[in-house]
């Protein structure tokens, strides 16, 4: 049940950009002069061309940025465990990503969890090399941390310079079918029987979801926090230690599609404005809230943020014309065939987001209603 789509927003425009990528140069390669690629001229391109300085500076920026890159070794680090989705689309990304960076440089990943990737943040903001041969790979859901003041956050999101991401999350919460619990109405209200959620952090929507839809909707949860990831999750799920959590649901059918389709993860809810094609039939936040409060809550506390959730980026600092290749790159790689075989095989979602729509999406979640946010702060943010 793999799916591979596009964003609206970017598809032709990603489409149009590959074919002239491609007829410019071979990845990672110095561009060539217009004669050695034997095509003839289209009358349209000669009857105006550009001056010579427009034509100069940008292979000269492309030399540059081949000639650092060339030899060197690039670190994407991942912010969560392996073995989670996190993990797994930044493998599959890494092992294509080199061959379009100019230089070809090497790939390599590293994992660095804690604190819902807090700390990789912290890391790659701060600490590590700010010369574009580190990228880092966070959940965009620690934003909501940045904004409501939490303890921990030293970056700004919003200074890091986002190369795109792979795909938006879908939040969906399962509970294991040994509760006996076949719906989600069933823990709401307090006549609802309570569930053991397992979470990993505040700024996780493994612990950001379960809050809000207690505080929203007045389900009985009990969460329990700590856990390094979702694999160490998904083992205290399996252990019988917890009742279910909430999760990405591009990441559950990487790992557990068939638990679900046996029926022994038994997803109740997905929070979006509109059904995931894989579970057409499963309440979304339209069936579940019930008044604009609870909608409003729901939208901003879980649904917008689940769409800048697996951001790639570099720090602030690394020069624009190394962000620019990064960025080709990124996007040449989430349209490569070997990549995209590699996410079928996997069930990756492929939905590409570019960077300055990651940008924009962060910007808009800044503008919620005032009475939202001091509602989410009060929830999402511990004293």
């Amino acid at each position: 049940m793999s799916t591979i789509r596009w964003t609206t927003a970017y598809g032709l425009s990603l489409v149009a950009a590959l074919i002239l990528a491609a007829c410019s140069r071979a990845p990672g390669a110095s561009p060539a002069p217009p004669a050695a690629s034997g095509v003839a001229p289209q009358p349209a391109a000669a009857a105006a061309p550009p001056p010579a300085q427009a034509t100069v500076a940008p292979a000269a920026a492309d030399d540059a940025v081949a000639s650092f890159y060339r030899g060197k070794v690039v670190r994407l680090i991942v912010g969560l465990p392996p073995g989670g989705g996190y993990d797994t689309y930044a493998r599959a990304i890494a092992h294509v990503l080199g061959k379009y960076i100019p230089g070809n440089p090497t790939v390599i990943v590293e994992n660095m969890p804690g604190a819902a990737s807090v700390v990789a943040a912290n890391h790659v903001y701060n600490v590590a090399p700010k010369d574009g041969t580190v990228i880092l790979h966070y959940q965009g859901t620690v934003v909501p941390q940045q904004l409501f003041g939490a303890k921990g956050i030293e970056f700004d999101a919003l200074k890091f310079q986002h190369l795109g991401a792979p795909a938006h999350d879908t939040q969906e919460l399962h509970v294991a079918s040994r509760t006996g619990i076949t719906r989600f109405d069933q823990i709401v209200g307090p006549n609802g029987r309570e569930v053991i959620l397992a979470g990993i952090a505040p700024g996780a929507l493994t612990d950001d979801a379960p809050k809000v839809v207690q505080d929203a909707l007045g389900a009985r949860i009990k969460l329990v926090s700590g856990y390094a990831g979702t694999a160490p999750v998904r083992l205290a799920f399996d252990a019988g230690e917890v009742d279910g959590f909430f999760n990405a649901w591009e990441s559950t059918k990487i790992t557990n599609l068939a638990e679900v389709e046996s029926g022994k993860w038994v997803v109740l809810v997905q929070i979006t404005e509109r059904p995931h094609p894989d579970l057409p039939n499963v309440p979304t936040i339209a069936d579940i809230a019930h008044t604009d409060e609870q909608r409003q809550l729901l939208r901003y506390g879980i649904y917008i943020p689940s769409l800048f959730t697996r951001p790639f980026a570099v720090a602030p600092g690394v020069p624009p014309e190394r962000v620019r290749a990064l960025r080709e790159a990124f996007m040449q790689t989430l349209a490569d065939e070997d990549f995209l075989a590699a996410a079928e095989r996997g069930k990756l979602t492929v939905e590409p987001q570019t960077g300055e729509e990651i940008q924009k999406l962060m910007e808009e979640y800044l503008t919620m209603p005032e009475e939202i946010k001091t509602r989410l702060q009060s929830v999402l943010v511990a004293s």
